[in-house]
């Protein structure tokens, strides 16, 4: 028996004692605690307990009118007395039923939506792992296939322009021009290779992969990046710092992308037991449809898998100015 059935129980033996030493100064008045306490055991224990407690109830009810029977006739108050308890047990106990299906249909939705959350969060996990293994073997194919061709041309467009330039043939410089443009392309399909397969991330680290990130955009966005670093990256491990790298990148190109932007400022921040990433540029702000964008929700699966967050900012709208704050004390949910 719980601390709530043993008042319960205290407050309806005192009360049916009370009853036969108040009635003939209350006379039948003193019944409503009988519709009080009847109540107060619908509501506790639902319809079912209630009318149990009825029986109880009308005996006692009835002792009292037999008791005091010599005195006075209570008929009218005898029958209005059984129809307003029988009226209370299904209004409160029928109301608490209803509750109580209600707390169990709410209990077992949010079940379902944690599980479905759990579900939709593997899943994410797993698109991203995908999507980051597509990149890479889409950077190693531009850096090792198209690449290598193109180094090929290039070296023919050299050798081409230096023997047509020695045999003084006006084709020279259509040479040379090819031989700058093969270079030009060149370099930019490794600046893109790089941007989706990060080298130096596995063999030099996070600065360097953010230094070369810096190069990558002034040369394909042609965009000014600053990418300031507080702190040691080494000691970041390969996965979050793959995911960090991720963020810095996606950022900047959806920044570029949509707001076309001459500057942008980034600044990494790393002590003890997190990450700051603060971002500012001087274009216009990202529009709040931009911010719910597949490139901004990517961002933020991201964070969320490193039980990170976007401090600062409204729900649904990025400014030209906010930061990232990512913990370092958990590995969020995945890692």
């Amino acid at each position: 028996m719980n601390k709530q059935q043993l008042l319960f129980g205290l407050a309806c033996v005192t009360y049916a004692v009370a009853a036969f030493v108040l009635f003939p100064r209350f006379n039948s008045n003193v019944l409503f605690g009988s519709v009080v306490l009847l109540a107060a055991g619908s509501w506790l224990y639902g319809r079912t307990i209630g009318l149990l407690l009825l029986l109880p109830t009308l005996t006692h009810q009835f002792l009292i009118y037999q008791h005091f029977a010599n005195s006075y006739v209570y008929y009218t108050d005898r029958i209005a007395g059984t129809a307003l308890l029988v009226t209370v047990v299904f209004i409160v106990g029928t109301q608490r039923n209803n509750l109580r299906a209600i707390q169990e249909t709410t209990n077992w939705l949010d079940e379902t939506v944690a599980k479905r959350n759990a579900t939709l969060e593997k899943m994410t996990r797993r698109l991203i792992q995908r999507a980051e293994a597509r990149r890479t073997a889409h950077g190693r194919d531009l850096h090792d296939s198209i690449g290598q061709q193109l180094t090929g041309i290039q070296l023919y467009a050299t050798s081409l322009s230096e023997q047509l330039n020695a045999d003084h043939n006006p084709g020279a410089a259509p040479a040379h021009s090819l031989t700058t443009r093969a270079r030009t392309v060149h370099n930019n399909i490794r600046q893109t290779a790089r941007l989706l397969f990060p080298v130096q991330l596995e063999t030099i680290g996070l600065h360097s992969a953010l230094d070369e990130l810096e190069a990558c955009i002034q040369t394909l966005r042609n965009t000014r990046i600053s990418i300031k670093i507080e702190g040691d990256l080494a000691s970041l491990p390969p996965n979050k710092a793959l995911q960090i790298y991720r963020i810095c990148q996606e950022t900047a190109l959806l920044i570029t992308q949509e707001c076309v932007p001459q500057t942008i400022d980034m600044a990494l921040k790393h002590d003890s037991d997190r990450i700051d990433i603060q971002v500012a540029h001087d274009g216009p702000p990202l529009a709040g449809a931009i911010g719910d964008s597949l490139e901004a929700q990517l961002i933020k699966y991201r964070l969320n898998m490193l039980a990170g967050h976007i401090a600062g900012l409204p729900s649904q709208h990025w400014r030209s100015a906010f930061h990232f704050g990512i913990p370092l004390e958990t590995e969020g949910h995945a890692t």
